[in-house]
């Protein structure tokens, strides 16, 4: 995630209010869930999250196995969805 991409997602926070006034947050990496956890822990079963992923666009082999960074990266994101 760049600068630019990251402006193509949040938009203009100056624009004014959203219609139906509803909260919302942006994280990035795997902190994001942590964080997101703890803010809507104990609350209600209202939440709507959108999960963006992408390939890796260098894959690296884990050293003495036959799998690669990306799939276990890609794994635990799935498994967060």
């Amino acid at each position: 995630m760049d600068e630019v991409h990251e402006e193509r997602i949040t938009g203009d926070p100056s624009a004014g209010a959203r219609p139906h006034a509803n909260a919302t947050c942006l994280g990035f990496g795997p902190r994001f869930l942590h964080s997101t956890g703890q803010a809507y822990k104990g609350g209600p079963n209202t939440g709507v999250f959108l999960q963006i992923t992408c390939e890796d666009a260098v894959d690296l082999p884990v050293p003495g196995q036959q799998y690669t960074f990306g799939v276990v990266e890609g794994g635990a994101g799935a498994g967060r969805l």
